[in-house]
């Protein structure tokens, strides 16, 4: 028996739409059936529920780690020194979660408060280079849409293209190009990304004035990897715009951009590309650089969440 005020509906939870919104919805023996993520069925109705529910709760910030072991130790500084009430859930702990591959990504999403900031941080990514398909690559971006974050500020390490451009920089991130070829042999196009977070990267360099920190900015070129680009490669990417190289940080972009998310990209520099140095690119480098660069990168972040 039911009361006057109960209305039972026969729907599709993909599609059901409605003009009135719930404070609780209630899903009995359903959600854990949509375990499809190649076909993202379960996202879906994560973000038709977020409307019906009129849900205004929200992490304002999310930092996803850099690409190599070595940037990666920044963003795990940050966290382990200066993140606080912080909660810990280990990539393995998540249903179906992928976990990384790479060593130093430790696999953690991990919570807290920094500059009294709610900030999420995603302590490990995925490359194509691992073997991962694209949904795999963004997957993470996917999830803290719908953990109703609004901004997502990536880091990376990268290797200059431009002598103007030195290692131990912090480079800001303007466009990308994607030179990875998956699905086109023409020639990439920079994508801006600055214009449509204009106010985000206004914050940027406010703050990195303020602290006295230096700061490059162009275009990032994402390449394969995992081994470093040839001369030749650094010549063609350097001819489409390019300023810096690296091997990620494009999905996420591209991805967050689709969902409506500001989007900030800083990039460590840790080394000259191929044909730039009289020495190739080694690893030792790009570990002993992303270190000496670890407390300005600091007060950056820091600086960014108080304009925030």
């Amino acid at each position: 028996m039911t009361n006057k005020k109960t209305k039972f509906i026969l729907t599709d939870m993909l599609d059901y739409s409605t003009n009135k919104t719930f404070d609780v919805i209630i899903f009995s023996e359903s959600i854990y059936y949509l375990d499809d993520l190649e076909k993202l069925p379960l996202m879906r109705v994560v973000r038709n529920i977020q409307k019906i529910l009129g849900n205004n709760d929200k992490i304002d910030q999310l930092f996803s780690d850099p690409h190599n072991e070595d940037s990666s130790n920044v963003v795990q500084h940050v966290i382990d020194r200066y993140l606080e009430n912080k909660k810990i859930i280990s990539y393995n702990q998540i249903p179906e979660y992928p976990s990384p591959s790479v060593p130093g990504h430790a696999g953690e999403l991990v919570s807290g408060y920094l500059s009294g900031k709610p900030v999420l941080a995603a302590k490990g990514r995925f490359h194509y280079y691992e073997g991962h398909d694209w949904e795999t690559l963004v997957l993470p971006v996917h999830l803290f849409h719908y953990l109703n974050v609004r901004t997502l500020i990536i880091t990376n390490s990268s290797g200059s293209m431009r002598s103007s451009i030195k290692p131990g920089n912090l480079f800001l991130i303007n466009g990308y190009l994607d030179c990875t070829f998956r699905d086109s042999a023409e020639d990439p196009q920079v994508i801006n990304i600055r214009d449509s977070s204009s106010q985000l990267y206004e914050m940027v360099t406010i703050g990195a004035s303020k602290n006295n920190i230096p700061l490059s900015e162009g275009n990032y070129c994402w390449a394969l990897g995992p081994s470093y680009e040839t001369p030749a490669e650094i010549t063609y990417f350097q001819s489409l715009g390019g300023d810096v190289v690296g091997m990620s940080t494009v999905p996420e972009m591209m991805e967050a951009k689709k969902c409506g998310m500001d989007i900030l990209g800083i990039s460590c520099v840790t080394n000259f590309a191929a044909g730039l140095s009289d020495s190739p690119p080694n690893h030792e480098e790009v570990i002993e650089t992303a270190e000496k660069t670890k407390h300005e990168f600091i007060k950056l972040l820091k600086a960014i969440l108080h304009c925030y």
